[in-house]
Parts: structure tokens; sequence; C-alpha cells
């Protein structure tokens, strides 16, 4: 972690395995690392935009709760 530090002007931290086996799967750490840099805004990813790409990629059945994820990784990183 130092040397991340050293390298970058500003550095984020958060345990996406940790959140994830929160929520009951460590599959989700993929959406909460999605949902923090989303966060920062340094991508430009779009709420919005993004649940309508994943719709389109997921089945009904997984939208809400990897959406949860993602939410909840903006959530973490913003309290940060």
């Amino acid at each position: 972690m130092n040397k991340i530090q050293e390298l970058s002007r500003r550095v984020w931290t958060l345990n996406a395995t940790e959140i994830a086996l929160e929520m009951g799967d460590p599959i989700f750490s993929n959406m909460v690392m999605l949902g923090a840099l989303s966060s920062i805004e340094v991508i430009p990813i779009d709420r919005p935009a993004f649940e309508a790409t994943i719709e389109e990629l997921l089945p009904p059945a997984k939208l809400a709760e990897n959406m949860a994820a993602f939410d909840k990784g903006r959530v973490v990183l913003k309290k940060h």
C-alpha cells in the first residue's frame, strides 16, 4: 500500500471481497469495485447507463443483487 501511495496522488481503498462476502457471494466483489470506481468519477460510469448495460447481459433474477453490490461500492467509497 505504501508503494501505491508513493506512486499516486490519491489512493482509495476498500475490501471489495469482504463487502461481497457480507452480501452473500464473493462474486459481487467486481460489482462493488465498479461501483466504487464510479463514485470517484475518474471514469464516467453513469449508474443508469451501467444498469441498462448489465440488464442486457445478466439474467433478470441477477440484476437487483448486482446493482445492490454496485451501489454498496459507491456508498463505501464515498464514506472514505
